[in-house]
């Protein structure tokens, strides 16, 4: 069991996106390559979330039905 976390940095949320395949889904209606396009704006936002969620603890709750995602885009999203 891990005890602590290192915190990500804006190379590494970009790296994980630059990863992620060009698609798009019903439950998933923001398509990867529109977030690729926009990571400039994105990163800093992106990292502040994902690290937050991290020193929490808190992941964002949905009632929606359970997906099978790749594992890059559930990192990406969920910080896992």
């Amino acid at each position: 069991m891990m005890n602590t976390v290192e915190p990500f940095t804006e190379t590494d949320i970009k790296q994980l996106f630059k990863r992620s395949y060009n698609a798009l889904c019903a439950v998933d209606p923001m398509p990867t390559c529109l977030v690729k396009d926009c990571l400039d704006v994105l990163m800093n936002p992106t990292t502040n979330i994902a690290n937050n969620s991290l020193s929490l603890g808190v992941l964002p709750r949905y009632n929606m039905p359970i997906t099978v995602v790749t594992a890059a885009k559930l990192c990406a999203i969920w910080h896992i």
